[in-house]
């Protein structure tokens, strides 16, 4: 493995012991006793120099703190509801949106503080599109029509110019293909297929990294040279699904070698992890400082995330390239905090850690639990854990109970504020979620509600909800944004970790970044077999799977609305939206002339053996 200590370093080519050159030896008595000495002391090296790393290993993910077996986990729990806390959650996501129809409708954001619109995304309605997901899942439904009959009737991409195609991407595109996934409202298939089209021509550059700012409404893009790791590798998992359920292969294809090129990169920069930015025209690394927050936190998302999307466990590159880059962060970043199970991931200058986090690479506590799916009793599980707990305490330790947006973690687990503001922002609560759902363990819950109660304590304003500016302050100062990520992730991940498990399950759905659950296709995307409609609304008023009973399953569902009708149970595609189609079924647009298992074929080429 790289970096790890052993008998021969990397790269070497041939030991100079060999077996014939010991024997030769043997017939020169002069020679001998040397070479029998040399080999004993290579031997004592080797094995203390082993011995020595594993120590160190141990220490550094904190090992001794979490005890020799690592935290049970399964994708596959089953963990009830708890209403009165859910319900809390709901009645929070409800004020913020009632806040911004009545002071800021139509605009991108609402300012709580002025009670007015701001619009930083092209005036294109960021919050109702961010929203609509959480609003679906929570069954508020009057709301959730009022949104979506406005954004279909106002939204046309043709006129937003000059956008961040990361921004466009990760809230618009993976918005439309999230409500398409939960509803089958095929105007947003329309729409996504639509604006995916409009983003295509970003793809341009010499490497075929994409260009970050383009005009969606001429197609020209801003040929500025540097882009970050996290604007070329959090496109694939909405454009693979847009291919998916558009049957058009162009937008798995430019995407899909975005991964490619990154695959070939040199990245001895920072001990093989490379950088956070990239030149656009060569595709090399360009910077000193690695992270997992800002610029580069979801391209490690999305490897682990296409892997679950795409069901190829162990065969395509997505899994061998996140373990590579896991078991680097694991050799350099990771660290151990003393007497505790907390876990530092910190940044890289030139090789070189600190313990500094962003609040985004709390995201990662989840990320490394996640991974527990490849290998049980890994070192995954007790990562993802210990950088969960640290995050958390990044909260507990603030004096208003929220976390700054920087900070800093000392040997001994005292958090100290870096950058003090907070913007409402998911990451935390998306890993508690997470490690709740992979443990059952409630003291996951716990934290997640003293995390909200913070919230509703020192961001809940009467007109929305608002980012704290100093979150050590003595009195409280608000800054001017409802951000949209709030109601599309923080409210979202918080309803998740008190809703039961059935409710938008780990194992039938995938988030994107902006916490767009995505339908996972059924196996293999060339599989002949159609997926079940689990979407977990079927329990609430109105089901996407075409009946109002309570099911959880399909068959369920199938039987029971034959039986209203009195007739022969029906076919089962009848309760199934257009997306989960298998492959014959769905009508393929003419003249495309490949089927989906060549998006598949794409990512094939991704394999290193």
């Amino acid at each position: 493995r790289r970096g790890y200590v052993g008998c021969m370093g990397q790269g070497d080519k041939e030991a100079i012991l060999t077996p014939a050159s010991i024997k030769d030896s043997m017939w020169r008595p002069t020679r001998s006793f040397k070479v029998l000495a040399a080999l004993l002391l290579a031997t004592i090296l080797c094995i203390s120099g082993t011995l020595a790393y594993k120590s160190r290993r141990d220490r550094r993910v904190g090992l001794g703190s979490f005890g020799a077996d690592a935290p049970e986990m399964s994708f596959h729990n089953t963990v009830p509801a708890d209403p009165k806390r859910a319900s809390a959650v709901r009645a929070a996501m409800k004020h913020a949106w009632d806040s911004y129809v009545t002071y800021a409708w139509g605009y991108d954001e609402l300012d709580p503080v002025a009670r007015r619109g701001t619009n930083g995304f092209g005036g294109m309605g960021v919050t109702v599109i961010d929203s609509l997901g959480t609003l679906k899942i929570m069954g508020l439904d009057e709301e959730f029509e009022k949104g979506s009959e406005w954004f279909k009737k106002n939204v046309h991409f043709k006129k937003m110019r000059h956008v961040s195609l990361f921004e466009t991407n990760i809230r618009f595109l993976g918005g439309l293909l999230s409500v398409y996934g939960l509803t089958g409202d095929e105007a947003y298939k329309a729409m996504a297929e639509d604006l995916g089209t409009r983003m295509l021509p970003a793809f341009s550059s010499a490497s075929g990294y994409p260009y970050n700012n383009i005009d969606l409404s001429s197609g020209s893009v801003s040929r500025r040279g540097s882009v970050s790791l996290a604007e070329v590798g959090t496109l694939q998992l909405e454009f693979l699904y847009l291919a998916y359920v558009t049957g058009d292969y162009k937008f798995a294809e430019p995407a899909m070698k975005v991964l490619r090129v990154l695959d070939k990169q040199d990245t001895t920069i920072n001990r093989g992890l490379g950088s956070q930015s990239l030149n656009a025209e060569s595709g090399r690394y360009t910077e000193a400082r690695w992270t997992l927050g800002a610029m580069a936190d979801s391209y490690y998302e999305y490897l682990l995330k296409l892997d679950l999307f795409t069901g190829q466990h162990s065969t395509y590159g997505f899994r061998r390239m996140w373990e590579s880059a896991a078991e680097l962060m694991r050799e350099h970043s990771v660290q151990e905090v003393d007497g505790k199970s907390m876990v530092v991931v910190g940044e890289l200058h030139r090789g070189t850690p600190n313990r500094k986090m962003d609040h985004l690479a709390c995201f990662s506590g989840g990320m490394f639990a996640m991974a527990h799916e490849w290998e049980e009793g890994s070192e995954n599980a007790r990562i993802g854990a210990g950088i969960t707990e640290t995050c958390y305490e990044s909260y507990r330790q603030m004096r208003t109970g929220i976390s700054p947006e920087v900070f800093q973690v000392s040997q001994s687990g005292d958090v100290s504020a870096v950058v003090s503001h907070n913007l409402l922002r998911p990451e935390t609560v998306e890993s508690i979620m997470i490690l709740y759902r992979l443990t059952g363990d409630e003291k996951f819950r716990d934290w997640g509600w003293e995390i909200f109660q913070a919230f509703e304590k020192h961001s809940r304003l009467a007109t929305g909800y608002a980012g704290v500016r100093n979150v050590n302050a003595n009195d409280v100062t608000h800054d001017h944004t409802q951000e949209s990520f709030f109601m599309a992730e923080t409210l979202k991940y918080l309803y998740l970790l008190f809703e039961s498990s059935d409710v938008v399950p780990l194992t039938k759905f995938v988030f994107n970044t902006e916490a767009h659950p995505l339908p996972i296709p059924p196996g293999h995307f060339w599989s002949e077999s159609g997926m079940e409609c689990t979407f977990p609304g079927a329990r609430r008023k109105e089901s996407v799977c075409g009946t109002s009973e309570a099911s959880n399953t399909h068959q369920d569902r199938e039987a029971s609305n034959a039986q209203e009708k009195g007739g022969a149970t029906t076919n089962p595609r009848d309760y199934l939206p257009q997306g989960y189609l298998s492959r014959n079924e769905r009508p393929l647009r003419s003249q495309i002339g490949r089927d989906l298992g060549n998006i598949l074929g794409e990512i094939r080429n991704l394999r290193k053996y």
